[in-house]
């Protein structure tokens, strides 16, 4: 107890000493003032995006010299301007009036939004805008409006989305298929089939096409992409004789090639994409069975896959394999006959139409996994194929009739169609599903969300994919959920974070998300599925809750600091007591020394519990200064050891340079480390602790060997009020831990923990030096 003889100072002594130090902090913010209205105007004047300042009545008081050089005008025809009178009123946007009146009417403090406008001078662009209020004491309130030019980066996430939906597109194709830009012919993509057919490995990808293959270069090729590049149409090249150096025998093969000219967004041509089917092997053929029908049906009847032929308008087989005659169900006498009048089930179909294109045209039909229906005693049977119909020339090039190739596919069609199905399915279950669903893709852009999306946002399908849901999380979350989606997307680990959505009233309301990656066997990302769930009763209940708890604590403050007090008087009037007398001790003081210890364990159960108030508040301040980071930490290890003499608290290493941090929050952060680790290894007596030097951190770990933390709930232990459910109750509301994680993020550290049921938990931090 403080002793009652010390006096207090004055009071007119204590009042001039508050004076000077007021006159002093007006003295300095003056001149802090000044060093940061300086130190911002150079910083403004040297940012490479466009900025200005802008007084009420939006004319243009500072504009930096990347504003001008972005929209070609000069400090002249700048400053003092109305911004919307720029460039002869060329700067009436609707859209940037509108924004700039919210910020300076309805006083918003913080505005970002995206500009798409045709410039005059620059032309059409994509401005990403942030304004910003600066308020003056004089109420000559500023405004800040900062402009970063996206165009090309928009321009590039465009051309990226084409390149990525046509390399699916090229993987899945047939036949070998390449892109290359029309600047350089450098080859940008090419399946598999590509590769194969000229065989080369993905090293080519990447390069110009004619230094890795530069054969093709004097076989007409490059004239052609000339051609395309120059026109901008599609150029067709049928039965097209190349020379491929395939391992340096010089073979030469036939084929069709098909350059189609790929257009930007702004309809321009940037690249062609160019198709091969190789038909070497089938002109061979062809020419073989023109000298010799009996080698051509043996070509046919050999096939594994369903051939026919068919002769003139009236479509007569001339030849067909086995195959296709069991495919028909019907016997050898079919050749000779017109298909329609043999197979008049595939008239109703409509491939008579079909049969005459190709004829009459000369171009070739392909068809995946297309049912085709057929009769079989009567009975309709329906089976898949993949086909082609291609035009049969004689030896004049004219056509003369159409061949077929066809595989049955029913197998995999009907894997298909049931996967389908299954999407359907899903998409029926979670649009009745009261929850917000989502899927997104590898990147994380959403390409599904259910119907309660649309119901509870107001928005389409269309605004909302990709990243347009974010527009719905509020202001103050956008930050935090743009990173952790990231974070989750790189990593590919679970997410889970709670944010506020606007429904379609404008009002926020509190949901908690959760998304996970579905995986490839190998690992690889396929998508995420997700939810996001309404929780704003929940978080209602939980602030009641937290103002019960302040309230309480606040409340109970007073009584507890009045019983301390009379405890300390009685334990010391005991003290005195017991040294006068020579008899046995008096009992007494031993029960009010357990009193004494019960009363600062419920003092210490309040500090925390203002401390949750605090930081649930956003009010947690830190006292900064410079201290003997081993003697905090000793100080904590014998403040715990002193309370808990069953346990052995060992410590290692020794931090040897001075750290800068708050002494206080940090001893309340190994405090509650340790208390922990105490209350949670009641079995085993040993705690270890562990301090270490790491570049530029200071690394401290708490380890015990107690009942230990399941995984599913490592992630989940500093969240405020969590605690682990087990077999033996334990004492605590589930907040110490939550203190300590707040405390360390403030000194811009990192808290995690590693625990296996039954074998104990390692608790560690790091903080930066």
């Amino acid at each position: 107890m403080p002793s009652a003889s010390k006096k207090s100072p004055p009071k007119l002594q204590s009042a001039n000493e508050e004076l000077v130090t007021v006159n002093q902090e007006l003295f300095d913010r003056s001149e802090q003032y000044n060093h940061a209205r300086l130190y911002a105007e150079a910083i403004v004047a040297t940012i490479h995006e466009p900025i200005l300042v802008l007084a009420k009545d939006f004319s243009i008081k500072i504009a930096n010299s990347s504003f001008y050089k972005s929209f070609q005008l000069t400090e002249e025809e700048t400053l003092g301007k109305v911004l919307f009178e720029l460039q002869n009123n060329g700067w009436d946007i609707p859209d940037l009036r509108r924004q700039l009146l919210k910020i300076q009417v309805q006083k918003e403090k913080s505005l970002d939004w995206e500009l798409t406008y045709n410039f005059p001078a620059v032309g059409r662009r994509i401005i990403r805008c942030n304004a910003r209020l600066i308020q003056r004491e004089n109420d000559d309130n500023q405004i800040l409006l900062a402009m970063e030019d996206v165009t090309e980066r928009e321009q590039l996430q465009f051309e990226r989305k084409v390149l990525r939906k046509l390399q699916n597109f090229l993987q899945q194709a047939p036949v070998a298929m390449m892109v290359v830009n029309n600047k350089d012919y450098q080859l940008e993509l090419a399946n598999d089939k590509y590769l194969q057919l000229v065989e080369k490995d993905k090293d080519i990808i990447g390069k110009p096409l004619f230094d890795s293959i530069p054969e093709l270069k004097e076989q007409g090729i490059k004239e052609t992409l000339d051609e395309v590049k120059n026109s901008g149409a599609p150029v067709t090249k049928n039965e097209v004789k190349i020379k491929i150096e395939r391992d340096k025998d010089g073979s030469s093969g036939i084929y069709n090639f098909v350059y189609q000219p790929i257009f930007k967004e702004d309809k321009s041509s940037n690249r062609i994409l160019v198709v091969i089917t190789e038909i070497t092997d089938l002109m061979n053929a062809w020419r073989e069975v023109e000298e010799s029908e009996l080698r051509y049906n043996n070509l046919i009847q050999s096939s594994p896959f369903s051939i026919c032929l068919f002769h003139g308008k009236d479509m007569i087989i001339t030849s067909a394999n086995k195959a296709i005659i069991n495919l028909w169900g019907k016997g050898p006498d079919v050749i000779g006959k017109p298909c329609f009048e043999l197979l008049p089930e595939l008239a109703d179909q409509g491939y008579r139409e079909i049969f005459n294109e190709v004829y009459t045209t000369g171009k070739s039909f392909n068809a995946v996994e297309i049912p085709v229906d057929f009769i079989h005693s009567g009975e309709k049977d329906t089976h898949y194929y993949n086909f082609i119909l291609f035009a049969q020339r004689n030896i004049n090039n004219e056509i003369d009739g159409i061949g077929f190739i066809a595989a049955e596919v029913t197998e995999a069609a009907v894997l298909h169609q049931r996967l389908k199905e299954s999407e359907e399915q899903f998409r029926q279950t979670a649009d009745l599903l009261p929850d917000k669903v989502f899927k997104a893709n590898a990147d994380g852009n959403f390409f599904y969300l259910n119907k309660a999306w649309e119901e509870t946002t107001g928005l389409t399908q269309d605004k909302l994919k990709n990243n347009g849901w974010l527009q719905t999380v509020h202001p103050n979350e956008i930050d935090e959920v743009k990173k952790c989606w990231v974070q989750a997307v790189e990593s590919g680990r679970d997410c889970e974070l709670q944010f506020r959505i606007k429904n379609k009233t404008g009002t926020y309301r509190w949901h908690l998300c959760r998304a996970m990656a579905l995986k490839e066997d190998d690992g690889k990302i396929k998508m995420w599925i997700g939810s996001t769930t309404d929780i704003q009763e929940q978080k209602r209940r939980e602030e009641e809750k937290s103002e019960f708890i302040s309230i309480a604590s606040h409340e109970l403050k007073t009584p507890i600091t009045t019983l301390k007090l009379y405890i300390e008087i009685l334990q010391e009037s005991l003290v005195t007591k017991d040294s006068h007398q020579t008899e046995k001790p008096d009992n007494n003081l031993g029960l009010v020394q357990k009193a004494a210890k019960s009363v600062n364990k419920l003092e210490r159960l309040i500090k925390e519990l203002l401390d949750v108030n605090i930081i649930t508040h956003g009010k947690l301040e830190l006292n900064i200064t410079t201290f003997d980071f081993n003697e905090m930490l000793n100080d904590a290890i014998e403040e715990v050891q002193i309370t808990s003499p069953d346990h052995t608290i060992i410590k290692e290493g020794v931090i040897s340079s001075p750290f800068k941090g708050d002494r206080y929050r940090l001893q309340q952060v190994a405090t509650n480390l340790l208390s922990n680790a105490v209350k949670y290894s009641p079995d085993n007596n040993k705690i270890l602790v562990k301090v270490t030097e790491e570049k530029e951190l200071i690394k401290v770990s708490v380890h015990d060997r107690g009942i230990g933390i399941k995984k599913e709930s490592l992630n989940k232990i500093f969240n405020l009020y969590f605690r682990e459910e087990g077999k033996r109750p334990f004492q605590g509301f589930g907040i110490g831990l939550s203190i300590a994680s707040e405390i360390v993020k403030r000194h811009n550290g990192k808290i995690w923990a590693e625990s296996e049921p039954g074998k104990g938990t390692t608790i560690y931090f790091t903080l930066p030096k």
